[in-house]
């Protein structure tokens, strides 16, 4: 089965550009940013993880296994626990594990319409786009970094090592683009599948440099990885893709993500030392990655 299909993604896309365009004629001002980044956070981003139960009963009934709502919440609440236990002791090895477990969820979304190939370096893809997100953007990631791991940036220059890692990528980028191009371009652009992940990696990372931080994670998690799963969401549940079939999975959504919603609003009022900018926006980020662990090990199995 191939998903997402590539109408939605160049939709998606056209989305992004005409962001960019209100972004730079707009100019549009920080508070509004953080409204759209939050917005975007709890209505599209926590809900594509809030089916996780169902995704999950599937699976289990496509291999033959009998299903157990109560095994299924007890291992998906001791793994946000667990991950959160980490991030309150060792918070630079769940930052890493976060920047991990990101590189796998988005790469295998970005990739899930190419060839099985193709998505073996899934992971890498997914890592560069990370990486490249943070980078582009040092100063406003450098203070949420700053504000969780505060050891971490007295004793390294965040802002600079990320400056020139930023240089790395964009050699990467650059090369790798014209590597593509070429093989395209030998092989008269007969791979459509390739020649269309040329253009939509092209301008993802024009879209996600050329917005703000906030409204560039906005504009990827938000938008276009969580419209994406949602669109996987739609086939494995074998909802019909319509306004009725959006309607369903909305209201199955519906209950997990009000669960979700008020644990992010107890971690960011619980883990924030004040109520400025930086220190919500960080605990936001805490809470999407402890609900991001188990949800990835519920996804991956089911995109398989």
């Amino acid at each position: 089965m191939r998903f997402p299909k590539i109408n939605v993604r160049i939709q998606i896309l056209i989305l992004g550009v005409f962001f960019v365009a209100i972004f730079y004629f707009l100019k549009v001002e920080n508070t509004t940013q953080l409204i759209v980044f939050a917005s975007t956070i709890f209505l599209t981003g926590v809900p594509h993880g809030a089916l996780d139960l169902y995704l999950d009963r599937e699976q289990q009934s496509k291999i033959g296994r009998k299903f157990s709502n109560k095994i299924f919440f007890v291992k998906y609440i001791l793994n946000m626990l667990l991950y959160g236990l980490l991030w309150c002791f060792f918070p630079l090895l769940a930052l890493f594990v976060f920047i991990l477990i990101s590189a796998k969820h988005f790469g295998e979304i970005d990739c899930a319409f190419m060839s099985k190939i193709q998505t073996r370096f899934s992971f890498l893809y997914g890592l560069f786009i990370i990486s490249f997100i943070i980078t582009a953007h040092t100063v406003q990631t450098s203070e949420i970094i700053g504000y969780l791991i505060p050891d971490f940036l007295s004793a390294f220059p965040l802002i600079t090592i990320g400056n020139q890692i930023f240089k790395v990528l964009y050699i990467i980028s650059i090369t790798v683009f014209i590597s593509l191009f070429v093989y395209l371009f030998k092989n008269n652009f007969k791979n459509k599948n390739l020649l269309f992940f040329f253009i939509q990696t092209f301008i993802l990372l024009s879209i996600i440099y050329f917005l703000p931080f906030y409204l560039s994670f906005a504009f990827y998690f938000g938008l276009w990885h969580s419209i994406l799963s949602f669109e996987v969401i739609l086939q494995k549940l074998q909802i019909e893709k319509s306004w009725i079939g959006w309607k369903k999975l909305i209201i199955k959504a519906l209950p997990f993500s009000l669960m979700a919603w008020f644990g992010l609003i107890l971690v960011m009022i619980w883990g924030s030392k004040n109520f400025g900018v930086p220190a919500l926006i960080s605990m936001l980020f805490v809470g999407i990655a402890i609900l991001t662990l188990p949800h990835l090990q519920i996804f991956s199995k089911a995109i398989k």
